[in-house]
């Protein structure tokens, strides 16, 4: 439920292998809350007071049970009516130790499905196949680097794999407001119509109607 009760360390673990850039140091510096110091602190040192759960007594322990809180409470392992409750209590503690922004950065990584993570940082890379991934795009200037190094060495690749890169760099670059060479659209698959053709065709549609304006 919380880490003075997850006796094996496994949700710390997890925590600590799927998040560990968002852990502080003062929590990796500070010493793990055993029972018997737990069982001195007052209710009032507790996120849930009624089940004494999610001690707060200090940054490192309010950082954790933060951490505890939302993924039990995501995962569906802790369910109590008052829920909001400590909620708010964990984050007016974290407010107070300053920590709040680092708080509420790890609930949320913890409490997002894998699924979403996962194709979120999928749609980072113009090309994943297996373990091998490339054309990194999380930024407006990765994108431009993509779309130029695609440019120059697209015929490299195989048509399937030019069409799936030129279509990611397409959306990254309509994301991040970057303008694409027409020869990236063309591999997309994206055709660029002739603009006389264009105009002779919406002419044509407009003389079929009674409202030609």
């Amino acid at each position: 439920m919380d880490l003075q009760h997850d006796n094996s360390h496994r949700t710390w673990f997890y925590i600590g292998t799927h998040h560990e850039k968002l852990v502080p140091g003062f929590v990796l510096d500070a010493p793990l809350l055993t029972k018997e110091a737990s069982e001195d602190l007052p209710n009032s040192l507790f996120a849930d007071e009624v089940r004494r759960l999610f001690p707060i007594d200090s940054p490192a322990n309010c950082w954790l049970s933060a951490a505890y809180f939302a993924k039990n409470a995501f995962d569906g392992a802790y369910r109590t009516p008052y829920c909001d409750a400590v909620e708010q209590r964990l984050l007016k503690a974290a407010s107070t130790y300053g920590i709040e922004e680092q708080v509420r950065t790890i609930m949320d990584a913890v409490s997002t499905p894998v699924e979403e993570k996962q194709a979120a940082n999928q749609d980072n890379w113009g090309w994943i196949s297996g373990s091998d991934k490339h054309f990194p795009m999380f930024d407006r200037e990765g994108t431009v680097k993509a779309a130029a190094y695609f440019e120059d060495n697209r015929f490299l690749y195989p048509l399937e794999m030019r069409r799936s890169v030129a279509r990611a760099i397409v959306k990254k670059a309509s994301q991040y407001g970057v303008d694409v060479p027409d020869t990236i659209r063309r591999e997309a698959g994206y055709g660029l119509p002739r603009r006389d053709t264009m105009c002779a065709e919406i002419l044509d549609r407009a003389y079929r109607c009674k409202d030609a304006a």
